[in-house]
């Protein structure tokens, strides 16, 4: 019956608006085509609906806000919790910058099925959702079936046939979903109800916080766009401190003489520290 707003919720009915979800154990590459997707969408004027969640999410979110884009987040939470804890500055970002939209008030206490319930109201603001990466059974393919419910499209970016979410992407073309490989993809099936003009504005950095909040540290996307791709990819794992090897090699997907190289030249560099046990903590 109400939706509790941080921020200013644009005319989602008046502007091409659009859903980007994924799992929250993304692979490299579908982060990768989550900040495409969200990059795109705000290029164009359109605005971007998501989860706030870790992976695909968060991915889409900081690539739109990047390009001065116009960025929902729809919460499982109360409206005055932020979860995870490490979007932090996602929250902040989106309060000012966006919107974040809740069912639940102040001070509400939620639960783990809240999250489900709240994928309605993700595909509800939207025209269409894009799925970028996501198992069969996940919480994207319950938003899926929520925009099948209300009449909304449906697309999907396709992955690789024996990759690890394979699977998901193959559900969704059985369903009918439009396969995309970018935002212009979905936008394509809007352009004559809505100005879609490209954004000239130059991105804008952010400045991204990580770790717990009491430690805080900020990644500087200038700096990391310099960093050869390994060592990149190796510093945007990075997400707490002393993370073992194996940790970085499993999120990174690189091989272990990558990553060990990458984090070799990351200590001489002083990007990283090395701590007993083959495990790692960021600087930067």
């Amino acid at each position: 019956m109400v939706l509790y707003v941080l921020g200013r919720l644009p005319e989602v009915d008046r502007r091409a608006t659009v859903a980007v979800v994924g799992t929250r154990k993304a692979t490299p590459y579908g982060l990768r085509m989550s900040a495409r997707l969200g990059g795109d969408l705000a290029r164009s004027g359109a605005v971007l609906v998501s989860g706030l969640a870790e992976g695909c999410d968060g991915a889409a979110m900081e690539a739109a806000l990047r390009e001065n884009g116009t960025v929902v987040g729809v919460l499982g939470t109360a409206i005055d919790v932020v979860y995870p804890a490490k979007n932090r500055w996602l929250f902040r970002e989106l309060a000012v910058r966006g919107a974040l939209v809740s069912e639940h008030g102040p001070g509400i206490r939620t639960f783990s099925g809240d999250f489900k319930a709240r994928n309605r109201i993700i595909s509800g603001l939207s025209l269409g959702v894009a799925v970028a990466e996501a198992p069969e059974r996940s919480g994207s393919r319950v938003t899926v079936d929520r925009a099948l419910e209300q009449g909304r499209d449906v697309f999907a970016v396709p992955t690789a046939a024996d990759g690890p979410n394979a699977d998901g992407y193959i559900a969704l073309t059985r369903l009918g979903a439009v396969t995309v490989a970018s935002g212009r993809d979905i936008l394509e099936r809007y352009g004559d109800d809505f100005d879609l003009k490209p954004q000239n504005t130059p991105p804008t950095p952010i400045k991204k916080e990580i770790d717990k909040p009491r430690d805080i540290v900020y990644i500087d996307t200038e700096k990391l766009a310099g960093l050869p791709d390994p060592q990149r990819r190796i510093l945007e794992a990075m997400d707490r401190p002393d993370m073992h090897a194996d940790d970085l090699i499993e999120a990174t997907g690189l091989s272990a003489p990558e990553a060990l190289a990458a984090l070799t030249m990351l200590q001489v560099a002083g990007y990283v520290t090395q701590s007993a046990g083959k495990r790692y903590t960021r600087k930067l």
